[in-house]
Protein backbone atom coordinates (compact mmCIF):
# COMPACT_ATOMS: atom_id res chain seq x y z
CA UNK A 1 0.00 0.00 0.00
CA UNK A 2 1.46 3.84 -1.27
CA UNK A 3 -0.44 5.88 0.76
CA UNK A 4 2.55 7.35 2.75
CA UNK A 5 2.56 10.50 0.38
CA UNK A 6 -1.19 11.49 1.79
CA UNK A 7 -0.05 11.33 5.51
CA UNK A 8 1.90 14.56 6.05
CA UNK A 9 5.04 13.84 7.93
CA UNK A 10 4.62 16.16 11.04
CA UNK A 11 1.04 14.88 11.42
CA UNK A 12 2.67 11.23 11.14
CA UNK A 13 5.32 12.06 14.07
CA UNK A 14 2.24 13.74 15.88
CA UNK A 15 0.46 10.93 16.19
CA UNK A 16 2.92 8.46 16.96
CA UNK A 17 4.30 10.86 19.81
CA UNK A 18 0.46 10.75 21.09
CA UNK A 19 0.11 7.34 20.69
CA UNK A 20 3.01 5.99 23.15
CA UNK A 21 2.49 8.54 25.19
CA UNK A 22 -1.08 7.82 26.07
CA UNK A 23 -0.01 4.38 26.04
CA UNK A 24 1.95 4.89 28.94
CA UNK A 25 -0.36 6.69 30.78
CA UNK A 26 -3.55 4.24 30.37
CA UNK A 27 -1.82 1.02 29.81
CA UNK A 28 -0.70 0.97 33.59
CA UNK A 29 -3.84 2.65 34.86
CA UNK A 30 -6.05 0.56 33.30
CA UNK A 31 -4.59 -2.75 34.28
CA UNK A 32 -4.41 -2.00 38.00
CA UNK A 33 -7.99 -0.57 38.12
CA UNK A 34 -9.58 -3.67 36.64
CA UNK A 35 -7.60 -5.86 38.04
CA UNK A 36 -8.78 -4.14 41.25
CA UNK A 37 -12.10 -4.89 39.99
CA UNK A 38 -11.34 -8.74 39.14
CA UNK A 39 -10.11 -9.32 42.41
CA UNK A 40 -13.22 -7.22 44.23
CA UNK A 41 -16.15 -9.14 43.06
CA UNK A 42 -13.59 -12.35 43.18
CA UNK A 43 -13.16 -11.61 46.86
CA UNK A 44 -17.00 -10.65 47.64
CA UNK A 45 -19.64 -13.38 47.84
CA UNK A 46 -22.76 -11.03 48.06
CA UNK A 47 -21.73 -8.92 44.57
CA UNK A 48 -20.70 -12.06 42.76
CA UNK A 49 -24.41 -11.76 40.50
CA UNK A 50 -25.62 -11.84 37.31
CA UNK A 51 -25.33 -8.28 36.72
CA UNK A 52 -21.78 -7.96 38.02
CA UNK A 53 -20.15 -10.87 36.12
CA UNK A 54 -20.98 -8.67 33.09
CA UNK A 55 -18.45 -6.21 34.51
CA UNK A 56 -16.51 -8.77 35.64
CA UNK A 57 -15.92 -10.00 31.99
CA UNK A 58 -15.65 -6.36 30.84
CA UNK A 59 -12.77 -6.33 32.86
CA UNK A 60 -10.93 -9.59 32.23
CA UNK A 61 -10.93 -8.52 28.62
CA UNK A 62 -10.10 -4.89 29.08
CA UNK A 63 -7.19 -6.11 31.26
CA UNK A 64 -6.03 -8.27 28.42
CA UNK A 65 -5.93 -5.10 25.97
CA UNK A 66 -4.10 -2.78 28.46
CA UNK A 67 -1.60 -5.47 29.80
CA UNK A 68 -0.89 -6.79 26.26
CA UNK A 69 -2.28 -5.26 23.07
CA UNK A 70 -1.56 -0.95 24.41
CA UNK A 71 2.00 -2.18 25.20
CA UNK A 72 2.53 -3.42 21.66
CA UNK A 73 0.71 -0.71 20.11
CA UNK A 74 2.98 1.52 21.81
CA UNK A 75 6.32 -0.08 21.12
CA UNK A 76 5.59 0.09 17.36
CA UNK A 77 4.96 4.05 17.36
CA UNK A 78 8.02 3.89 19.50
CA UNK A 79 10.25 2.01 16.80
CA UNK A 80 8.06 2.71 13.83
CA UNK A 81 6.85 -0.10 12.85
CA UNK A 82 9.42 -2.21 14.51
CA UNK A 83 7.22 -4.48 16.83
CA UNK A 84 4.57 -5.51 14.71
CA UNK A 85 5.89 -8.16 12.49
CA UNK A 86 2.44 -10.43 11.90
CA UNK A 87 -0.16 -7.90 11.20
CA UNK A 88 -3.29 -10.15 10.70
CA UNK A 89 -2.92 -11.56 13.47
CA UNK A 90 -2.54 -8.53 15.72
CA UNK A 91 -5.28 -6.93 14.18
CA UNK A 92 -7.47 -9.97 14.14
CA UNK A 93 -7.25 -10.36 18.29
CA UNK A 94 -7.12 -6.50 18.72
CA UNK A 95 -10.53 -6.13 16.96
CA UNK A 96 -11.78 -9.67 18.14
CA UNK A 97 -11.62 -8.05 21.76
CA UNK A 98 -13.02 -4.95 21.37
CA UNK A 99 -16.00 -6.90 19.18
CA UNK A 100 -16.61 -9.36 22.39
CA UNK A 101 -16.79 -6.50 24.51
CA UNK A 102 -19.18 -4.55 22.43
CA UNK A 103 -21.24 -7.50 22.20
CA UNK A 104 -20.74 -7.79 26.49
CA UNK A 105 -22.66 -4.19 26.41
CA UNK A 106 -25.42 -5.47 24.09
CA UNK A 107 -26.19 -8.07 26.88
CA UNK A 108 -25.85 -6.16 29.86
CA UNK A 109 -28.41 -3.60 28.10
CA UNK A 110 -30.91 -6.91 27.47
CA UNK A 111 -29.74 -7.52 30.75
CA UNK A 112 -31.41 -4.90 32.31
CA UNK A 113 -34.74 -4.54 29.82
CA UNK A 114 -35.84 -7.92 31.07
CA UNK A 115 -35.04 -7.52 34.76
CA UNK A 116 -37.39 -4.00 34.48
CA UNK A 117 -39.47 -4.54 31.80
CA UNK A 118 -40.26 -8.20 31.86
CA UNK A 119 -39.42 -9.22 35.47
CA UNK A 120 -41.18 -12.69 35.41
CA UNK A 121 -38.94 -14.06 32.85
CA UNK A 122 -35.47 -13.05 34.19
CA UNK A 123 -34.26 -16.00 36.45
CA UNK A 124 -35.26 -18.14 33.22
CA UNK A 125 -33.18 -16.09 30.92
CA UNK A 126 -30.45 -14.95 33.19
CA UNK A 127 -28.84 -17.33 35.14
CA UNK A 128 -25.72 -19.39 36.14
CA UNK A 129 -26.32 -21.78 33.39
CA UNK A 130 -27.29 -19.79 30.52
CA UNK A 131 -24.44 -17.19 31.23
CA UNK A 132 -22.06 -19.95 29.70
CA UNK A 133 -23.56 -19.66 26.38
CA UNK A 134 -23.90 -15.50 26.73
CA UNK A 135 -20.17 -15.82 26.35
CA UNK A 136 -20.66 -18.09 24.03
CA UNK A 137 -21.81 -16.35 21.87
CA UNK A 138 -20.34 -13.53 22.57
CA UNK A 139 -17.34 -14.54 21.43
CA UNK A 140 -18.45 -16.53 18.49
CA UNK A 141 -20.15 -13.67 16.69
CA UNK A 142 -16.91 -11.76 16.17
CA UNK A 143 -14.79 -14.66 15.75
CA UNK A 144 -16.29 -15.35 12.70
CA UNK A 145 -17.18 -11.80 11.36
CA UNK A 146 -13.52 -11.03 12.37
CA UNK A 147 -11.95 -14.14 10.68
CA UNK A 148 -13.18 -13.31 6.69
CA UNK A 149 -10.36 -10.69 6.00
CA UNK A 150 -7.93 -13.41 7.04
CA UNK A 151 -9.19 -14.98 4.12
CA UNK A 152 -8.86 -12.10 2.13
CA UNK A 153 -12.60 -12.13 1.97
CA UNK A 154 -13.62 -8.98 0.45
CA UNK A 155 -11.14 -7.46 2.64
CA UNK A 156 -7.71 -7.63 4.43
CA UNK A 157 -5.78 -6.84 7.40
CA UNK A 158 -2.76 -5.11 6.76
CA UNK A 159 -1.15 -1.95 7.47
CA UNK A 160 -2.43 1.70 6.10
CA UNK A 161 0.93 2.67 4.99
CA UNK A 162 3.67 -0.19 4.56
CA UNK A 163 6.62 2.10 4.72
CA UNK A 164 5.79 3.93 7.90
CA UNK A 165 3.14 1.03 9.27
CA UNK A 166 1.95 3.50 11.73
CA UNK A 167 -1.43 1.35 11.83
CA UNK A 168 -2.46 -2.10 11.27
CA UNK A 169 -5.64 -2.88 10.91
CA UNK A 170 -8.16 -3.52 8.25
CA UNK A 171 -8.05 -2.71 4.74
CA UNK A 172 -9.76 -3.32 1.41
CA UNK A 173 -8.43 -5.82 -1.04
CA UNK A 174 -6.99 -2.96 -3.51
CA UNK A 175 -5.17 -1.09 -1.44
CA UNK A 176 -7.43 2.14 -1.75
CA UNK A 177 -9.09 4.40 0.87
CA UNK A 178 -12.77 3.43 0.05
CA UNK A 179 -14.38 1.48 2.81
CA UNK A 180 -15.62 -2.38 1.03
CA UNK A 181 -18.68 -3.88 1.75
CA UNK A 182 -17.90 -6.31 4.39
CA UNK A 183 -15.95 -3.67 6.38
CA UNK A 184 -19.00 -1.14 6.32
CA UNK A 185 -21.10 -4.38 7.27
CA UNK A 186 -18.75 -5.11 10.34
CA UNK A 187 -18.45 -1.65 11.27
CA UNK A 188 -21.95 -1.23 11.38
CA UNK A 189 -22.52 -4.43 13.62
CA UNK A 190 -19.51 -3.56 15.63
CA UNK A 191 -20.90 -0.37 16.73
CA UNK A 192 -24.87 0.27 15.08
CA UNK A 193 -25.78 -3.05 16.57
CA UNK A 194 -24.71 -2.57 19.73
CA UNK A 195 -26.27 1.12 19.65
CA UNK A 196 -29.66 -0.10 18.20
CA UNK A 197 -29.99 -2.87 21.13
CA UNK A 198 -29.34 -0.20 24.35
CA UNK A 199 -31.36 2.20 22.55
CA UNK A 200 -34.20 -0.19 22.58
CA UNK A 201 -33.83 -1.99 25.94
CA UNK A 202 -33.17 2.18 27.84
CA UNK A 203 -35.86 3.59 25.99
CA UNK A 204 -38.51 0.80 27.15
CA UNK A 205 -36.70 0.24 30.39
CA UNK A 206 -37.37 4.31 30.69
CA UNK A 207 -41.10 4.09 29.86
CA UNK A 208 -41.91 1.35 32.23
CA UNK A 209 -40.29 3.36 35.33
CA UNK A 210 -41.72 6.12 34.04
CA UNK A 211 -45.41 4.60 34.13
CA UNK A 212 -44.46 3.22 37.82
CA UNK A 213 -43.37 6.50 39.07
CA UNK A 214 -46.91 7.96 37.96
CA UNK A 215 -48.50 5.07 39.78
CA UNK A 216 -47.02 5.36 42.65
CA UNK A 217 -47.41 9.40 42.64
CA UNK A 218 -51.15 8.55 42.53
CA UNK A 219 -50.87 6.13 45.58
CA UNK A 220 -49.31 8.59 47.63
CA UNK A 221 -52.00 11.38 46.87
CA UNK A 222 -54.16 8.60 47.62
CA UNK A 223 -52.88 7.83 50.71
CA UNK A 224 -52.84 11.56 51.70
CA UNK A 225 -56.20 12.21 50.71
CA UNK A 226 -57.72 9.34 52.86
CA UNK A 227 -55.47 10.18 56.02
CA UNK A 228 -56.40 14.22 55.63
CA UNK A 229 -59.96 12.66 56.37
CA UNK A 230 -59.61 10.53 58.59
CA UNK A 231 -60.43 7.68 56.62
CA UNK A 232 -58.72 4.23 56.70
CA UNK A 233 -55.70 4.24 54.17
CA UNK A 234 -56.28 1.82 50.88
CA UNK A 235 -53.09 1.18 51.10
CA UNK A 236 -52.70 -1.96 52.67
CA UNK A 237 -51.24 -3.85 50.72
CA UNK A 238 -48.25 -2.76 50.33
CA UNK A 239 -44.99 -3.85 49.03
CA UNK A 240 -42.96 -5.55 51.57
CA UNK A 241 -39.35 -3.76 52.32
CA UNK A 242 -36.99 -6.01 50.93
CA UNK A 243 -39.15 -5.95 47.52
CA UNK A 244 -38.73 -2.27 47.99
CA UNK A 245 -35.04 -1.85 48.35
CA UNK A 246 -34.36 -4.61 45.69
CA UNK A 247 -36.27 -2.79 43.16
CA UNK A 248 -34.67 0.21 44.02
CA UNK A 249 -31.35 -1.79 44.26
CA UNK A 250 -32.36 -3.03 40.50
CA UNK A 251 -33.33 0.76 39.27
CA UNK A 252 -29.45 1.93 40.68
CA UNK A 253 -27.40 -0.61 38.91
CA UNK A 254 -29.65 0.33 35.64
CA UNK A 255 -28.61 3.88 35.90
CA UNK A 256 -25.08 2.82 35.99
CA UNK A 257 -25.67 0.58 32.82
CA UNK A 258 -27.02 3.66 31.35
CA UNK A 259 -23.78 6.03 31.98
CA UNK A 260 -21.59 3.34 30.52
CA UNK A 261 -23.88 3.38 27.51
CA UNK A 262 -22.65 6.62 27.17
CA UNK A 263 -19.11 6.40 27.59
CA UNK A 264 -19.54 3.54 24.84
CA UNK A 265 -21.15 5.86 22.50
CA UNK A 266 -18.40 8.71 23.16
CA UNK A 267 -15.20 6.59 23.41
CA UNK A 268 -16.12 4.11 20.77
CA UNK A 269 -17.80 6.62 18.26
CA UNK A 270 -15.46 8.42 16.77
CA UNK A 271 -12.93 5.66 16.29
CA UNK A 272 -15.24 3.81 13.93
CA UNK A 273 -16.40 6.65 11.92
CA UNK A 274 -12.96 7.22 11.07
CA UNK A 275 -12.15 3.93 10.14
CA UNK A 276 -15.28 4.11 8.02
CA UNK A 277 -13.73 6.92 6.27
CA UNK A 278 -10.77 7.96 4.91
CA UNK A 279 -9.68 10.15 7.85
CA UNK A 280 -6.98 7.28 8.20
CA UNK A 281 -5.30 7.68 5.29
CA UNK A 282 -5.20 11.47 5.46
CA UNK A 283 -4.48 12.33 9.72
CA UNK A 284 -2.57 10.04 11.49
CA UNK A 285 -3.23 12.11 14.37
CA UNK A 286 -6.51 12.84 14.33
CA UNK A 287 -7.17 8.81 13.13
CA UNK A 288 -5.03 8.20 16.63
CA UNK A 289 -6.73 10.70 18.81
CA UNK A 290 -9.92 8.48 17.72
CA UNK A 291 -8.08 5.24 18.47
CA UNK A 292 -6.74 6.74 22.04
CA UNK A 293 -10.20 7.90 23.26
CA UNK A 294 -11.10 3.82 22.70
CA UNK A 295 -8.48 3.06 24.89
CA UNK A 296 -9.75 4.69 28.10
CA UNK A 297 -13.17 3.30 27.59
CA UNK A 298 -12.13 0.48 29.79
CA UNK A 299 -10.71 2.50 32.52
CA UNK A 300 -13.83 4.78 32.21
CA UNK A 301 -16.18 1.74 32.88
CA UNK A 302 -14.01 0.56 35.95
CA UNK A 303 -13.87 4.24 37.73
CA UNK A 304 -17.25 4.65 37.20
CA UNK A 305 -17.98 0.99 38.81
CA UNK A 306 -16.25 1.39 41.32
CA UNK A 307 -17.25 5.40 42.94
CA UNK A 308 -21.37 4.68 41.85
CA UNK A 309 -21.92 1.34 43.18
CA UNK A 310 -21.71 1.16 46.94
CA UNK A 311 -21.23 -2.30 47.71
CA UNK A 312 -18.18 -2.50 44.58
CA UNK A 313 -16.45 0.44 46.78
CA UNK A 314 -16.63 -1.45 50.04
CA UNK A 315 -15.38 -4.17 48.80
CA UNK A 316 -12.76 -2.35 47.02
CA UNK A 317 -12.08 -0.45 50.16
CA UNK A 318 -11.32 -3.96 52.04
CA UNK A 319 -8.50 -4.87 49.45
CA UNK A 320 -6.86 -1.41 50.91
CA UNK A 321 -7.15 -1.53 54.60
CA UNK A 322 -4.29 0.13 55.26
CA UNK A 323 -4.80 3.03 53.72
CA UNK A 324 -8.14 3.50 55.41
CA UNK A 325 -8.88 1.76 58.76
CA UNK A 326 -11.70 3.47 59.95
CA UNK A 327 -13.27 3.04 56.39
CA UNK A 328 -12.91 -0.90 57.01
CA UNK A 329 -14.38 -1.40 60.43
CA UNK A 330 -17.59 0.81 58.67
CA UNK A 331 -17.72 -1.44 56.22
CA UNK A 332 -17.54 -4.73 58.66
CA UNK A 333 -20.14 -3.61 60.81
CA UNK A 334 -22.93 -5.41 58.63
CA UNK A 335 -25.33 -5.20 55.55
CA UNK A 336 -27.22 -2.43 57.43
CA UNK A 337 -25.47 0.31 56.19
CA UNK A 338 -25.37 -1.26 52.79
CA UNK A 339 -28.75 -1.77 52.43
CA UNK A 340 -29.91 1.62 53.32
CA UNK A 341 -27.67 3.32 50.35
CA UNK A 342 -29.83 1.57 48.08
CA UNK A 343 -27.43 0.10 46.04
CA UNK A 344 -27.93 -3.45 46.79
CA UNK A 345 -27.93 -6.12 44.26
CA UNK A 346 -27.93 -9.12 45.47
CA UNK A 347 -31.43 -9.72 44.78
CA UNK A 348 -30.76 -11.24 41.38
Amino acid sequence: MALNETVPINDFYAGRILGFTMMCLISPFGTFINLVTIVAIARTPKIQTIPNAFVLLLSINDIINYAGNLPVTGANDLTYGGVIKMCPAYAYFSLLFTGVNLMYYSFISINRYVLIVHASKYSMLFNRKTMGGVVFISWLVPSVLLSLPLFHISAKYDFVDDEKRYLCSMTSLDDSSDSNPLMMFILFLSFGFPLGTMCFCYFNIFRVLRRQRKIIEQHTAQHKETTKHGEPTTLKKQIPDEKKKSKKADVKFTKIMMVLFFVFCITYGPNLIAMASPLWHYSSFIGKCCLVLTWTNGVLNSVIFIVLNKQVRDAVWLLFPCLNRHRLVLVKQGDATDQTDGTSITMH
